[in-house]
């Protein structure tokens, strides 16, 4: 895992809500990720700071599910963010190394 957005360390889930108007709450359980679609991100709140992961392939949203499985009880938030936005919130070189720009 490796692909995480920026930001304050605590109230991530907003601050992306603010930067990613049209970004969209989801149930972990109905997340998918598509090749040009909505990019999941998923808010991990893990004590004294959140993790907003990026779920640019569909391992790094399996990984996450199992772990979920396996008792992994943070309370996680969870937003199907438009790719475009993705692309802003991490910036150009970011997105670019974790995501194909040929899928575009």
């Amino acid at each position: 895992m490796g692909c995480y957005i920026e930001g304050p360390t605590k109230g991530k889930y907003q601050y992306i809500r603010e930067q990613a108007k049209a970004a969209q709450p989801i149930a972990l359980a109905e997340c998918k990720v598509t090749s040009n679609g909505d990019v999941p991100v998923l808010v991990v709140d893990n004590g004294a700071f959140e993790a907003a992961m990026v779920c640019y392939n569909p391992g790094e949203l399996e990984h996450m599910r199992m772990s979920r499985a396996q008792g992994d009880y943070r309370p996680i938030q969870c937003l199907m963010v438009p790719r475009a936005d993705v692309r802003q919130l991490l910036g150009e070189t970011h997105y670019n190394i974790w995501f194909n720009p040929m899928e575009e």
